[in-house]
């Protein structure tokens, strides 16, 4: 005879016992029949597997687990597997909701004082809890944002309704001091500004090279990783303009690009326009980098000299009338260190 039954580790229903998992499993897979159960109850439990040559599963099922099981029928197609109530027992059903606007509280756990039975709402705030004492049951009662309450149930009602009521809980005010970020934008309708103490740490994560610090901005990119040139909103290096106190500056790069013409010190802030641009610049399709130098005015006389290895700045800056100022700057770079004798002899022992 062909095995009604080949599934899992292909029992057949010449074998003596199949688990009711499998037996499930089949239903499923084979018969298109949905059946809610819970694993852990059907775990262990075993039936006959003659009983699988029968054309109507959902009968031998019955029959087979008639002491421990019960099925529920949705429909043709859908049924519910739980275990039987034992004799004596009884279910105490009710719904549990906010007090002050009746809305059902969900997964919410019932559990008895007597027997430590524990049952959870459902979505709808529904609950079954089963007993075998009929007299009064006090149950506790626990969910999110409300006291644990105890509320003894009546046996003797078909239906109860719990009301909870929500218990705010009270916290003491938290100071939150959070130091500002290193880098401060001005950002407005049209353009972001950088300036003051925030333009100093940018300057400072980028070796001091101020269009390399400016490529950390958001809309601003570099055109290569040893390039100081810039590239605003994923444009091209004649897309954008480089102004100095509305001096356009074209070529922004020395020593292979590398490095930047212009010295920071002079400079006070920046003017990014990435979105709008103004009308006298109309010639521009992608942003407007504004670089404005400091007053000399607001200034005491000071000298500024920055010796590096690769780039040396220099910057002068003196009041000479109330009314007029002077400001010198100059940048360079070290080429003879690439192109005299200590790079000669570098390149001899190389």
């Amino acid at each position: 005879m062909t095995p009604f039954f080949s599934i899992g580790q292909n029992k057949s229903a010449s074998a003596d016992e199949i688990s009711l998992q499998e037996i499930l499993d089949y239903m499923y897979h084979e018969k298109n029949i949905y059946v809610a159960y819970d694993p852990e109850n059907v775990e262990s439990v075993s039936s006959d597997a003659r009983c699988l040559a029968s054309k109507n599963i959902t009968a031998c099922l019955i029959q087979a687990h008639q002491h421990e099981f019960e099925f529920i029928v949705d429909s043709d197609s859908k049924l519910m597997l739980r275990r039987r109530i034992q004799s004596g027992s009884f279910e105490l059903h009710g719904r549990i909701v906010d007090l002050a606007n009746g809305m059902p509280l969900a997964f919410a756990h019932i559990i008895s004082d007597v027997d430590r039975v524990i049952t959870i709402t459902d979505e709808e705030g529904y609950f079954a809890l089963v007993q075998t004492n009929e007299s009064p049951v006090l149950v506790s009662i626990q969910h999110v944002n409300y006291d644990r309450t105890q509320v003894e149930l009546d046996p003797s009602l078909d239906f109860q309704e719990i009301k909870l009521e929500s218990t705010p809980i009270l916290v003491e005010v938290a100071e939150i001091i959070a130091p500002l970020p290193a880098l401060q934008t001005y950002v407005t309708e049209h353009y972001v500004n950088v300036g003051g103490d925030a333009l100093g740490n940018l300057i400072s994560v980028t070796s001091g090279d101020i269009l390399r610090g400016i490529q950390v901005l958001p809309g601003v990119s570099a055109t290569s990783d040893y390039s100081s040139e810039i590239t605003i909103r994923g444009g091209q290096e004649d897309q954008h303009l480089v102004l100095l106190d509305q001096i356009p500056i074209y070529k922004s790069g020395h020593y292979y690009d590398i490095f930047s013409i212009i010295n920071n010190e002079p400079i006070s802030d920046i003017s990014l326009y990435k979105n709008y641009f103004p009308v006298e610049q109309g010639d521009v399709t992608t942003g407007i980098l504004h670089l404005n130098s400091k007053n000399p005015l607001n200034q005491q006389a000071q000298i500024n000299l920055d010796i590096g290895l690769l780039t040396s700045d220099i910057y002068v800056s003196t009041p000479v009338a109330d009314n007029m100022g002077i400001a010198i700057s100059g940048r360079t770079t070290n080429s003879n260190i690439a192109t005299g004798s200590f790079s000669n002899v570098l390149s001899d022992h190389l």
